[in-house]
């Protein structure tokens, strides 16, 4: 039986940074990948990309020297950059080996059974991440045989799905960090305000639907008596603070005619829309005006996209204000791929 100083199981991101490193030390080693280098990045769908930006790719030894380093990795790049990783360094990766279990053999060392046959070792690293079995509740079992619902690991591109609305179930909460750890961070309260406003917006919704839909309520008309109402609500507050209005008049008054004019617009043309369609298409339509309105931000108004907060997980996060400060510096930042927001 071959025997080697250390095992490591997945040649991925994690698998090959420690092979970097126990090479550098001079540690035997060997790296057991049950597919091929990256494999779990193959099986994403087609579309996939990273979420962080390009310049925080960096594994040991090698930093991201790319032209684009405020890009987003697709999918087959992120492969091609893992496979030119292992090479450069030597990475002795073993593909197409699976490990079935792992024991204690009589004198202590680890005994992998693979199959490729057995492997002992003093030593073992399990580097196989922690997203490659999609979590599928036990309510999921109750949906009828006729719906499909399949998961990110059977999903590779739009057409694999049947025509009609199409319902995701998860969210960035999922995505970002062990839930959890919301408890006692103070998170909660503003978690609890986000899903407030995300219940209101839903019911909102389905009443302008009921409006100009059911009781065929001109859209026009509609908005018009919906502005009213907003009127007579702040026209006590406006009053006494009739100076300050004045005086924001004065300095924003083409910022005011501008929202003025393109708010009611905006929202006639929902109105139109939800008496027309399908108020299940709509809605999800109307709040892509957030992402619209991001991209205006950043393009015509020249916000920056240096800015941008990060995304909060229980490792490698960083804040675009931080990450904005350390680069005037002329800092590095080292943030690995070794776990993605995926």
């Amino acid at each position: 039986m071959e025997h080697v100083d250390v095992l490591v199981v997945g040649a991925g991101s994690a698998g090959l940074a420690i092979s970097h490193e126990l090479t550098r030390w001079g540690i035997e080693h060997i790296v057991l990948e049950r597919g091929r280098v990256g494999q779990a990045w193959r099986d994403r769908w087609d579309s996939f990309c990273l979420v962080t930006p390009n310049w925080t790719v960096r594994l040991p030894g090698e930093p991201y020297t790319g032209d684009d380093p405020d890009g987003y990795l697709p999918r087959d790049r992120i492969v091609a950059h893992l496979e030119g990783y292992a090479t450069r360094s030597e990475a002795p990766v073993r593909e197409r080996v699976e490990v079935h279990t792992i024991e204690r053999g009589p004198d202590g060392r680890f005994v992998a059974r693979t199959s490729a046959g057995d492997l002992g070792s003093d030593r073992v690293v399990l580097a196989t991440g922690a997203f490659q079995r999609p979590h599928r509740p036990a309510s999921a079992g109750s949906l009828p045989a006729r719906l499909p619902h399949p998961d990110p690991g059977g999903h590779r591109t739009p057409s694999q799905l049947p025509p009609g609305a199409l319902l995701i179930i998860g969210g960035a909460l999922l995505l970002t960090g062990d839930p959890r750890a919301l408890r006692g961070s103070g998170s909660a309260r503003a978690l609890a305000y986000a899903l407030l406003t995300g219940g209101t917006i839903a019911m909102y919704t389905l009443w302008d639907k009921q409006a100009v839909s059911t009781y065929a309520i001109p859209p026009l008309l509609y908005d018009w008596a919906r502005n009213l109402g907003l009127a007579i609500v702040v026209a006590p507050s406006a009053l006494r603070r009739r100076a300050d209005v004045v005086e924001h008049w004065h300095i924003h008054r083409r910022e005011v005619i501008g929202v003025g004019v393109l708010s009611p617009l905006a929202y006639i043309l929902v109105l139109t829309a939800l008496s027309a369609s399908p108020g299940s298409y709509v809605a999800p339509l109307r709040e892509s005006g957030i992402l619209i309105g991001t991209l205006m931000g950043t393009r015509l108004l020249a916000e920056g996209k240096g800015n941008r907060p990060g995304i909060p997980a229980r490792d490698g996060a960083v804040s675009g204000a931080s990450r904005s400060s350390a680069r005037s510096r002329g800092e590095k930042l080292s943030v690995p791929c070794t776990r993605s927001k995926r």
